[in-house]
């Protein structure tokens, strides 16, 4: 029988996480308002509640996302909305020990350069080196076995917000009705064309023939970065057949107010 190894990557963030035995405290993403020539710094938390002690690396990437689920983790600077070059590290490599905590800092500094504005962002990496999760598949239609080597990641989002005049710009690009297992659902793809992030609230009105409002369904908020874009999915799946007029609302509570109207025809 044949042996192949494969190094698997799982990619995780955005969001509270527990990767291996080390615990991240608080939250993944870091947003400040500031101005050119400005400095700001903060605070990464690791945990680790194993018996032993872990290995953690750290490094920075650019980070874009679209709305069918795909994220890019590029070259820090690459994107032009990047800060990551704005971003020094404490450390490049820390050991946390075991049931205890380590503080990771981080501090920056916007350039002086009045022609900034808007969003720039990118992502600290946090990655485990210890703990890693081995295990073997045996494929015996061909007469091989596989073994896969998991290593997991996460990032904490630095995102800065320069100046106070850019402004979300947010176009309705796609939409879809899908019959899942949970039942229908209306998805709907949201892309940030503007110079500024916003996590606008999401909602679904839907009226009858005589414009009788017969269901208002909420969607999770997104956050959405310039250059991206989002997929809000409406669960209508309660709708009797029929033939609907639909209202897709997103609205930030500030300036950012969007809606577009479509046929929904249930069958």
């Amino acid at each position: 029988m044949k042996a192949l190894t494969v190094a698997c990557l799982l990619i995780l963030g955005l969001a509270d996480f527990c990767v291996g035995k080390v615990i991240v405290v608080g939250s993944l993403t870091h947003e400040r308002n500031l101005d050119p020539g400005d400095t700001f710094n903060g605070t990464i938390v690791l945990k680790n509640t194993a018996d032993r002690d872990e290995e953690v690396r750290i490094y920075q990437s650019d980070y874009l996302f679209d709305a069918s689920g795909t994220s890019r983790y590029n070259a820090p600077g690459s994107s032009s909305r990047s800060n990551a070059t704005w971003i020094s590290l404490s450390n490049e490599y820390v050991t946390v020990p075991a049931h205890a905590q380590f503080s990771l800092f981080y501090q920056g500094t916007v350039p002086n350069d009045t022609t900034l504005s808007g969003t720039y962002w990118s992502m600290i990496m946090v990655e485990p080196t210890t703990s890693l999760r081995h295990d073997t598949v045996v494929d015996t239609t061909h007469n091989v076995s596989i073994g896969i080597t998991t290593r997991t990641r996460y990032g904490i989002q630095v995102i800065t917000n320069i100046g106070r005049q850019a402004k979300p710009v947010l176009k309705f690009v796609n939409k879809a009705l899908e019959q899942k297992p949970t039942g229908m659902v209306l998805e709907v793809d949201v892309a940030n064309t503007g110079n500024r992030v916003t996590r606008p609230n999401a909602w679904l009105e839907i009226y009858d023939g005589e414009a009788n409002l017969v269901a208002r369904v909420e969607s999770q908020p997104l956050r959405i970065l310039p250059d991206c874009s989002v997929r809000h999915r409406f669960n209508i799946n309660s709708m009797n057949k029929g033939s609907y007029q639909a209202l897709v609302v997103l609205d930030d509570g500030a300036d950012c107010a969007y809606g577009a109207r479509y046929n929904l025809v249930i069958e």
